[in-house]
């Protein structure tokens, strides 16, 4: 495993020993973050069952400014900081130990991206997007990306947080929300339209720029 492009491209990171977890792919990964481009830009990004913190760190080599990292195992906090400390990206990030849940309630701040890549044949938590839908943790303009095993629905029931878009790598999906321009009406894009989307799979005003002025 290792970081695959920006500051730190190449960088080899520390991974799990075993085969019980199953990371996102260097070919989803290099995919997710082609789709974001260049919007990662001095962001502030969320990554939840980070794991080894491969996407959070992915993140910051392409220039999101911070990363919280979440994650219940201290083992996997220890494998964190180590990868932080390889890159050398330990003062733009934290990494908090805890249930998502948890973590979600208490965390401060606002995010541009957040990452969630729960246990891989789990059933999807929908209480974590109402949670994070509360709290308005995702900032207008922003992404929220779920990965997930294919053969598993992304929920889309909530009001604020709408599913835009679907991709398949492998056995995995990655399913793209936005925040909804309001709460009645879902933002969405045709299949045409996401075939041809290259920046961005979703529709909605950008406004990061916005509250990076607040």
């Amino acid at each position: 495993m290792r970081v695959i492009s920006g500051k730190k491209r190449g960088k080899k990171l520390i991974e799990f020993a075993g085969g019980d977890i199953r990371p996102i792919t260097d070919m989803a990964k290099a995919a997710m973050f082609n789709i974001l481009f260049d919007s990662i830009t001095d962001s502030k990004f969320l990554d939840i069952y980070a794991g080894t913190g491969a996407v959070g760190i992915e993140a910051i080599s392409r220039g999101a400014a911070h990363c919280v990292f979440v994650d219940s195992s201290r083992e996997a906090a220890k494998i964190i900081s180590k990868n932080l400390e390889l890159t050398g990206f330990s003062d733009c990030a934290g990494i908090i130990i805890a249930d998502c849940k948890a973590a979600l309630e208490k965390i401060k701040g606002r995010f541009h991206f957040i990452f969630m890549d729960p246990p891989f044949f789990d059933k999807i938590d929908n209480e974590v997007f109402e949670i994070i839908q509360r709290r308005d943790l995702l900032i207008g303009g922003g992404r929220l990306i779920l990965k997930h095993y294919e053969k598993v629905k992304p929920p889309d029931c909530f009001d604020k947080i709408k599913l835009c878009d679907s991709r398949r790598y492998g056995n995995s999906m990655l399913s793209f929300y936005s925040v909804a321009v309001n709460a009645e009406a879902a933002v969405s894009v045709s299949a045409a339209a996401a075939a041809s989307a290259v920046a961005s799979p979703c529709d909605g005003e950008k406004e990061k720029e916005e509250e990076d002025k607040k």
